[in-house]
Order: C-alpha cells, then sequence, then structure tokens
C-alpha cells in the first residue's frame, strides 16, 4: 500500500505537470480543471505511480514489485479535492510481483 507521505508527492509532481500550483493540494478542488488537464493528470499520476519503487519494510528497495492502482475519469469525477486522490492511493493500492 502507498504511504500518505508518498501519495501526496506523487499527486503533487502529477499536478504540477499540468498547473503551475502552490500550497495544500490536499484542499485543491478538483473541480477547476478542464477536461484536457484531467487527462493529462491522470496520465502523469499513472506513470508516477508505476515508477514509484517499493520500498520493504527493511528499507530495501524490491525491484521485483510494483505499485498498482486504478485511476480512471469515472473515479477522478468522484473526488471534490486532490485530498480525495491521495485518499485513493493510499486506500486502494496494493503491490504485484513485476
Amino acid at each position: 500500500m502507498i504511504k500518505v507521505e508518498t501519495a501526496r508527492k506523487l499527486v503533487s509532481k502529477a499536478l504540477k505537470t499540468i498547473a503551475d500550483f502552490d500550497g495544500d493540494i490536499a484542499q485543491y478542488p478538483t473541480a477547476h480543471l478542464h477536461e484536457l488537464h484531467i487527462e493529462a493528470f491522470l496520465t502523469s499520476l499513472r506513470k508516477l505511480v508505476a515508477e514509484e519503487p517499493v520500498i520493504d519494510d527493511s528499507g530495501n528497495i524490491r525491484p521485483d514489485l510494483v505499485y498498482k492502482v486504478s485511476l480512471s475519469r469515472v473515479l477522478f469525477n468522484k473526488w471534490a479535492t486532490f485530498g480525495d486522490c491521495i485518499n485513493h492511493l493510499v486506500e486502494k493500492s496494493s503491490i504485484s510481483k513485476v
């Protein structure tokens, strides 16, 4: 499962690919994004999640494991803020073998 700090970092990086943003991303409303920006955000976030290294309890990077999480436009439409997106990453992510 993706940790809160990691989820916040990933969402922030994905959001910064489409907007110059300062402040608390968790409170930023998702409704402020236009259609094109939503797709770009989701594409970026999918890529960032796939690239995020899995670190085991001993602090070792596990190249044989990857994070998996569903990220779709349908899910995005359910999120009122990017905090909801962060919570989704934390609550719904899993770890799979490569």
